[in-house]
């Protein structure tokens, strides 16, 4: 697997488990330092996500060295601003002439009048692939059958629709590219199954309960676990991870070098884990609960 660093929380408070909120310009800067230095060469960013492309392209200048890193970002489409124009508001933002990956972040969007337009992009020079961002896996393989080049779904320990339903397949026989996100379900796998967050998420501190006593059981956290199931999605997936501070950042890098030796493990799991209920994989579901 292959890491890169999410971005939502430079733009904007996220995730469940953030007890910091949104970091200042210079933890910003920090935070990209950190991945630079531990070797990730893919940032996902949205511009849904605050100000986070706006910080990027201040922040990048000071904090990456070497080779510049590769550019996720996703807008929705809109009849009153064409796609060409969204994206020139995104590369203005950070400071780009072009980016790696430009993602629809609406599912449904792939049935929009502007969809043709958007797909074209890939053709301008400015935009090396085209995809969407899904939540349900039948999108993404309407969108594969489309011709688009890159996809982004949530995989995690509780949640393998994409998988099961053989999107993952139909990517690689494409050759399209696969960014994973909520690896951790949005920070869900970070609490307890007490923790009032969870409680107020129904059937989360029963998942969360299975999830311990495995982890227990075998002698491994759940986010190393939750890595080793990221590797097993193969070299050639791209897993988003957030971080709300460098530490974060490189923990997570840590982490995933520690998790490649449990990938048996995280398939075991895979094998014996209990039924999730389908809204706790789906955080737009989530119950809004004060920390």
């Amino acid at each position: 697997m292959q890491l890169a660093l999410g971005t939502v929380q430079l733009g904007m408070p996220y995730g469940i488990a953030n007890a910091q909120g949104m970091p200042d310009e210079q933890t910003a800067v920090d935070i990209l330092r950190a991945a630079c230095e531990c070797g990730m060469r893919w940032i996902d960013t949205a511009a849904a996500y605050g100000v986070s492309e706006a910080t990027l392209g201040s922040a990048l200048p000071r904090a990456w060295s070497g080779d510049a890193p590769r550019i996720a970002t996703k807008f929705v489409l809109d009849e009153a601003l064409a796609p060409a124009a969204q994206l020139d508001a995104a590369l203005e933002k950070l400071r780009r002439d072009r980016i790696e990956a430009l993602l629809l972040h609406r599912e449904t969007d792939i049935d929009h009048p502007c969809f043709a337009e958007f797909a074209a992009l890939a053709q301008n020079g400015r935009v090396e692939s085209v995809g969407v961002s899904i939540y349900a896996p039948q999108i993404a393989l309407r969108g594969l059958e489309a011709g688009l080049q890159c996809l982004q779904v949530p995989l995690n320990l509780f949640d393998t629709a994409s998988i099961d339903a053989g999107v993952l397949k139909k990517a690689a026989e494409t050759g399209a590219r696969v960014f994973v996100r909520s690896i951790f379900l949005q920070g869900l796998f970070f609490l307890k199954p007490d923790h009032p967050r969870a409680q107020a998420i129904p059937g989360a501190s029963a998942a969360l309960a299975a999830l311990e006593a495995f982890c227990q059981k075998h002698a491994v956290e759940p986010q190393t676990l939750a890595l080793a199931f990221g590797a097993l999605l193969g070299e050639d997936a791209v897993i988003v991870l957030g971080a709300e501070n460098a530490s974060q950042v490189r923990s997570n890098a840590a982490l995933a070098i520690e998790a490649e030796k449990h990938r048996e493990l995280a398939a075991r799991w895979l094998r014996e884990r209990p039924a999730i209920p389908p809204n706790v994989t789906n955080p737009g579901t989530w119950p809004r609960v004060a920390a």
